[in-house]
């Protein structure tokens, strides 16, 4: 899927993809790596970060939920969605999946 321009992240179609495809990217992700990971609501996550930015923003739905390592790293995998239905096939959500589960993983947070 890539985004027409007539679509917006905001409506139902999209919202929903970006969820459903996040979840299920965060998913492959979190049932393939070799440490465990969990789930958290993006609002608890980013409380729990002092200086945060979203601590200010508002929610949306590509900020549903983080995939969070034991190490303190965090991953969106909505965003990712976002990012490939906003700029097309350039913007992997596999090499998302192969990064966050490869010997060098990134700081998605950042």
């Amino acid at each position: 899927m890539h985004l027409q321009a007539s679509h917006r992240p905001g409506d139902s179609a999209v919202a929903r993809t970006i969820v459903w495809g996040g979840a299920y990217v965060g998913e492959v992700i979190r049932r393939n790596a070799e440490v465990g990971l969990t789930w958290v609501d993006y609002d608890d996550y980013a409380a729990a970060i002092p200086m945060h930015p979203a601590r200010t923003g508002a929610r949306t739905v590509h900020t549903y939920a983080r995939l969070c390592w034991p190490d303190g790293l965090s991953s969106n995998p909505f965003a990712e969605v976002l990012r490939r239905i906003l700029h097309g096939p350039g913007a992997s959500v596999h090499g998302h999946a192969r990064r966050e589960l490869g010997p060098q993983r990134f700081d998605c947070a950042g």
